[in-house]
C-alpha cells in the first residue's frame, strides 16, 4: 500500500506535538491491522461506500480510499469537546478525506436512507450519553444498505458497562450479529 508521504508530513506539522505525529502513525498501522482482522472483506476489491462515526483523524477513511472505496467521516461534536475539532477537521482535509461534523441528540442526521455498505464506529459508545444511543444506533442503521455491515468497537470499559443496552438494541433492531470478540466489546452485524 502506497502513501502519499509529502501529505503525511504536512499533515505533522498541523499537529500540536511530536507525539501526536506518532500517534497518527501508529494509528494508520493500526487501523492497517483493524481491517485485517475485523473487516478482511475490504480487501476482496470491491468497491464500497464507507461512513466512519467519531472518525477523528480520518486515517481509517483515508486507509480505506487507498483500498479503493468511497468513504466519508462524521466527526462528532462529543468527541471533539476532549480533543481539537479543528485539528481532525485539519488532518482530513490533508488526507483528502471528506468529513462533517455531526452530533447525535434527538434528531438523526440528514445522510441518505440505504446509503452505506459499511457503517464503523470505533469508541463512539464511550463517548456518547447512553440516552442517545437509540436515536444513533437507530440513525446508523437507517444509513446502511441492505446486507450491509455495522462494525461498532467500545473500549473495553464502555463495552462491559453498557453491553445489555447494545444487545437489547440488537434484539429489536433489523440485524443479524456476525460476530463478537474481545468480550462482547466488538460487535458485527449485518443489515438484514
Amino acid at each position: 500500500m502506497q502513501y502519499d508521504m509529502e501529505k503525511w508530513a504536512k499533515v505533522a506539522t498541523l499537529l500540536p506535538d511530536r507525539e501526536s505525529f506518532q500517534n497518527l502513525s501508529l494509528g494508520l498501522m493500526k487501523k492497517n491491522l483493524y481491517i485485517d482482522y475485523y473487516l478482511r472483506e475490504l480487501r476482496d476489491g470491491t468497491p464500497r461506500r464507507i461512513l466512519d462515526i467519531g472518525a477523528g483523524t480520518g486515517i481509517f477513511c483515508h486507509v480505506c480510499q487507498s483500498l479503493g472505496h468511497e468513504t466519508l467521516a462524521i466527526l462528532s461534536n462529543v468527541v471533539s469537546k476532549r480533543k481539537s475539532s479543528q485539528g481532525y477537521r485539519t488532518a482530513c482535509k490533508f488526507l483528502d478525506v471528506e468529513a462533517i461534523e455531526f452530533t447525535w441528540g434527538t434528531e438523526r442526521s440528514n445522510l441518505d436512507d440505504n446509503s452505506f455498505d459499511l457503517v464503523n464506529s470505533q469508541g463512539m459508545i464511550g463517548d456518547n450519553d447512553a440516552s442517545v444511543w437509540p436515536v444513533m444506533l437507530d440513525d446508523m442503521l437507517r444509513v446502511l444498505k441492505p446486507g450491509g455491515t455495522l462494525l461498532l468497537a467500545a473500549n473495553h470499559e464502555s463495552g462491559t458497562k453498557y453491553k445489555d443496552v447494545i444487545n437489547n438494541w440488537a434484539d429489536i433492531a433489523n440485524v443479524e450479529l456476525v460476530q463478537c470478540w474481545r468480550k462482547k466489546t466488538i460487535w458485527k452485524w449485518h443489515k438484514k
